[in-house]
């Protein structure tokens, strides 16, 4: 990317804008499937077997209310409504541009009042202000976010779990995948991305941010959810779902920092 990105969704809506259309017009036989920003992360093949080892087995009864962070360009937003035929799904990104792509793949669904799009500004507790405004405190059976929580550093990945402990039903779920740097594929990676990321210290960039299972458990099992990973996905990423626990009480919201 040559222009300037000020912020971190202002650098995803460059990734749309610049970086897509110029891998869509490229020769490559590839290229020909690259219908929306992000299918070139995958293919269908492998969305649908993340779909039914990671979402089916633990959408039984299906969701009534889901909030996705980071839909991108909707891939498994529309899956979720798709085989979920009650659902309503709330959809945050930090993107203009991505809710831009995903509000036109997914105009129907939003017509019909079953897809509901916000840009996520970065305050610390906007996802909470968003919800309360829904009146959906408590009362979320699902949130899901896959692919997007890997550049998302700890720190700030906190907020959002901290968030949806308090949106989410006691016994609501939430399904996620994060970097691993203690597995095979993702110390691979973290090594080839030395010469990559180390002059841009300080700089937004699409860097992962890595963590590990005994991180992801220990945090989220402080806040009132009991973690169960999938090995057989172990790649790259940490896969997990975490349950709400019926019996603890919903973590209180940090207090505002001093001004």
């Amino acid at each position: 990317m040559t222009e300037r990105a000020d912020d971190y969704g202002q650098y995803w809506d460059l990734y749309v804008q610049s970086i897509f259309p110029q891998l869509r017009a490229t020769h490559d036989p590839a290229a020909e499937r690259l219908h929306w920003p992000g299918d070139e992360w995958g293919t269908p093949e492998i969305w649908d077997k993340i779909y039914a080892m990671v979402f089916a087995p633990e959408l039984d009864p299906p969701p009534a209310r889901a909030i996705e962070i980071g839909p991108g360009s909707g891939k498994y937003t529309a899956m979720v409504l798709e085989r979920c035929p009650d659902v309503q799904v709330l959809a945050l990104d930090v993107s203009a541009a991505y809710l831009s792509v995903l509000e036109a793949r997914l105009a129907p669904e939003i017509a019909a009042g079953r897809l509901f799009t916000r840009r996520l500004l970065p305050e610390w507790d906007y996802f909470d202000r968003l919800v309360r405004e829904r009146g959906w405190e408590g009362s979320v059976d699902l949130v899901f976010s896959i692919d997007a929580m890997v550049h998302v550093d700890l720190q700030y990945l906190v907020a959002y779990w901290l968030a949806a402990a308090r949106a989410l039903r006691p016994g609501g779920k939430m399904i996620m995948s994060v970097a691993d740097a203690t597995s095979p594929h993702g110390f691979d990676k973290l090594m080839a991305d030395v010469p990559n990321y180390f002059s841009t210290q300080g700089k937004i960039t699409s860097k992962f941010e890595w963590l590990c299972p005994p991180m992801v458990s220990h945090v989220l099992e402080r806040i009132g959810f009991d973690v169960r990973f999938f090995p057989k996905l172990a790649g790259r990423d940490c896969w997990f779902v975490a349950t709400r626990r019926p019996a603890d009480p919903i973590p209180a919201s940090p207090a505002a920092p001093a001004r």
